[in-house]
């Protein structure tokens, strides 16, 4: 028979099969696999995290365009620059628009332009954030950030590359991967120092 290393830490336990039932009750409900692979976007300022996550939502979409991922799950609420961009956008849409229904006979539409934006801290008191609110984290100093989870991730070493095309404000985070590597390096240690222990007796005899 052939010696099989396996330094994945998720085989040294069995969990009972009803705890494995709930586990994937939990993940079909928040899109969340135990695995813990996510992506945290950081600024030093609410508005500076959102303004990064809108910049970062591109890679994430060529992420997933690849293969290298299947999903991810971003906070719905856009950065104030965005949320003025869209209203601007909407504001050189309206007069088509409200013309197009008023052709359709709908003569008393009239949309309200109005400024309305939405910050951080406003959002999460309300229920639009239900649901959401856990993703988001708040320091003392100021600082933000808010985690990306993405699914079905095919190459946990590309992804972190992925990450490090950005100068700053992005990390990716993969628990198992890095307990595993852990797991690894204690084995290789652990292995030399063995060798090391019978290489003495061998002398020594």
């Amino acid at each position: 028979s052939m010696l099989r290393v396996d330094d994945d830490i998720s085989q040294l336990q069995a969990l009972p099969q009803h705890i494995l039932a709930q586990e994937k009750a939990i993940t079909a409900l928040t899109g969340q696999s135990v695995d813990q692979k996510w992506f945290v976007v950081y600024g030093d300022s609410p508005q500076q995290t959102l303004r990064r996550l809108e910049k970062y939502t591109a890679s994430l979409e060529y992420a997933k365009k690849e293969g290298l991922i299947s999903n991810y799950r971003t906070i719905p609420l856009n950065s104030l620059a965005r949320q003025e961009e869209d209203l601007d956008l909407l504001k050189t849409a309206a007069p088509t628009v409200t013309k197009a229904l008023q052709n359709a006979g709908l003569t008393a539409v009239k949309p309200d332009l109005n400024a309305m934006p939405v910050k951080v801290d406003e959002w999460l008191a309300s229920p639009a954030s239900e649901g959401w609110r856990l993703l988001w984290l708040t320091l003392e100093n100021g600082e933000s950030g808010v985690l990306v989870p993405v699914e079905g991730v095919k190459s946990s070493a590309l992804l972190q590359e992925i990450a490090t095309y950005y100068p700053c404000g992005i990390a990716w985070v993969d628990r198992k991967s890095t307990f595993d590597e852990l797991f690894a390096l204690y084995r290789y240690v652990l292995t030399g120092l063995l060798l090391v222990a019978l290489a003495v007796i061998a002398c020594g005899a």
